[in-house]
């Protein structure tokens, strides 16, 4: 779900940071450090009686964080990095009989979307496979064609990586 970002910093020093997508190379570092020029993280407390500000308002799937904190008269700290990935939690099914079921999932807002031919992965683009969006809790009731149904689902939430496909047989 999201989060505040902030950055603890030392008091009476400024906390400098850069961002961006986690580079897919681990050996090839595509994020500036940081420095003269870079962003300044506004000053947070721990146990402050309000949320501070967070750095990010809009979530990237995989965002990298660099921070170093630097005060006049002293030598800078080390650079610190952090990453954080935001993927939608894995469907759940709520019951074992296709003539009655749904899902639910730990994502606040995330959309499920379903498949039942037993071959087709679930994406977000409805069409005459795919169905949805679902929301959690939505009953969902289907008519066995055949004596057994496979469905398929996978949620996903705007900025976050999908969920992991979760699949049921219903008799």
């Amino acid at each position: 779900n999201d989060v505040v970002i902030a950055i603890k910093g030392q008091e009476g020093t400024e906390t400098l940071y850069t961002s961006g997508d986690t580079p897919t190379n681990a050996f090839i570092d595509t994020i500036p450090d940081p420095g003269p020029g870079s962003a300044t993280a506004p000053f947070y407390r721990n146990g402050g009686s309000s949320l501070p500000v967070t750095l990010f308002p809009t979530v990237v799937p995989d965002l990298t964080v660099k921070a170093i904190g630097s005060q006049n008269g002293r030598r800078p700290s080390a650079v610190v990095k952090a990453r954080f990935q935001f993927k939608t939690g894995s469907p759940v099914f709520v019951g074992d009989n296709a003539a009655s079921f749904s899902f639910n999932n730990v994502t606040s807002g995330a959309e499920m979307f379903y498949t039942t031919d037993g071959a087709t992965d679930p994406t977000n683009v409805p069409s005459t496979t795919v169905f949805g969006p679902v929301p959690a809790g939505q009953t969902i009731q289907l008519t066995l064609a055949t004596t057994n149904i496979l469905v398929k689902v996978r949620a996903f939430k705007t900025n976050y990586q999908p969920s992991e496909i979760v699949s049921n047989l219903f008799s």
